[in-house]
């Protein structure tokens, strides 16, 4: 098989393997069922059987989709090893490195098994060329329902420089979608959560009406003039000459003064009885 038609096969499987694909699963698959697989491609290439070893790799790409659990570390390393070895395979060493370099996200204490590539082997270089722990990810939009699971464990981003096994979990952990992604492939879109509403502020507490404010005062106005009015009556009164020549002129002028006095005293109490009124309010906030 020539390189240039590995390498279509492999985006092929690829382009397959995203969510809504045409080759759809006929029925879900465990994840020991895409193990034996795996098995059985790690087995041909120990027997030099390349042939075999891409054929079974592209059934496993194909039937992600169909997978029907949350899939485990174990598995998700195993997978970007052997596409690794795929692409190497294909003649293309950066996304061999790139694959590698998934791997080792996924377990940094994972080496390269023998039995993919022998001791001395070119593919051993590749396998810790690209650098883990720094580059650019994109942020997963939290879904409207459920997680997402990147590389075998819960996670928020997924990188932009390295492909990764990327599941849309359901609220009670069934895996609605799997997504083998690489770098240049969007992840598949989910309807992102409704963002929270900002609660209104609490409304304080509406201010004590100030009509009996304004009451008091006026009353308090009122009373202060009726209050000098009878003081200026009472001079009247005690001023011979002020009151007027007869008996009826200086009574009547001491009855306006009592009369002036006893509003005053009246509009001060009721002033003051609202200014109570409205300060008792205050007192209880």
């Amino acid at each position: 098989m020539s390189r240039r038609s590995s390498a279509c096969l492999v985006a092929l499987a690829l382009l397959l393997a995203a969510p809504g694909a045409e080759a759809a699963c006929t029925a879900p698959l465990p994840e020991s069922e895409l193990q034996d697989s795996l098995d059985a491609a790690e087995r041909a290439l120990l027997n030099l059987d390349a042939e075999t070893f891409t054929s079974t790799l592209d059934r496993v790409m194909l039937s992600l989709d169909c997978l029907a659990e949350p899939a485990e570390p174990t598995f998700v390393l195993r997978l970007h090893q052997l596409v690794g070895v795929r692409h190497f395979m294909a003649g293309d060493e950066r996304l061999a490195a790139a694959a590698f370099a998934a791997a080792r996200q996924t377990d940094p204490d994972a080496p390269l098994p023998t039995s993919l590539a022998p001791e001395g082997h070119a593919m051993r270089g590749l396998y810790g060329l690209m650098p883990t722990d720094s580059g650019a990810v994109e942020a997963l939009t939290p879904p409207r329902q459920g997680s997402y699971r990147v590389n075998g464990a819960p996670g928020v981003t997924r990188s932009l420089e390295y492909p990764a096994l990327v599941q849309h979990l359901s609220a009670d952990g069934g895996v609605l979608w799997t997504a083998y992604l690489y770098p240049n492939n969007a992840t598949p879109w989910v309807e992102p959560a409704a963002r929270a509403k900002t609660p209104d502020p609490t409304p304080s507490a509406p201010s004590a009406g100030r009509a009996p404010l304004i009451a008091a005062g006026s009353l308090a106005l009122v009373s202060g003039g009726l209050y000098v009015g009878s003081q200026a009556a009472r001079a009247c009164f005690n001023d011979d000459g002020c009151a007027g020549p007869t008996q009826d002129d200086v009574t009547q002028t001491w009855t306006l003064h009592r009369a002036l006095y006893v509003g005053a005293a009246a509009g001060g109490a009721a002033s003051l009885a609202l200014g109570v009124t409205w300060a008792l309010p205050l007192e209880r906030r």
